[in-house]
């Protein structure tokens, strides 16, 4: 089991192909692959989303806040974002470096 402890978690960063140039950027306290699982299972999703990459994580609610906050510029809703894989990956991994926020 892959779980961790209080108040560590994952973000992570989540493609479908069904909705090109948008990455839904979030955090989960449990698994990634149990998240995914979850969104998939939700109504209306037509196309699943995969897992592009994770990133575990202390305090993961307060790191996707700074996250969402670094690239608001690109928000198109929700937790969607219209940026590249790499481009979410360096904001998530600076700011949980800065923040010392590593596992």
């Amino acid at each position: 089991d892959a779980r961790l402890s209080f108040n560590e978690g994952y973000m992570y960063v989540l493609e479908n192909k069904g909705i090109p140039g948008i990455l839904k950027i979030g955090y989960t306290d449990r698994t990634p692959q149990e998240r995914l699982k979850e969104i998939n299972g939700g109504t209306g999703v037509i196309t699943p989303w995969y897992i592009v990459n994770s990133f575990a994580c202390k305090a993961p609610a307060h790191i996707e806040g700074m996250v969402h906050t670094q690239l608001w510029d690109y928000h198109v809703n929700k937790e969607g974002f219209a940026v590249t894989p790499k481009m979410a990956e360096d904001v998530i991994v600076r700011i949980i470096n800065e923040n010392n926020a590593n596992i």
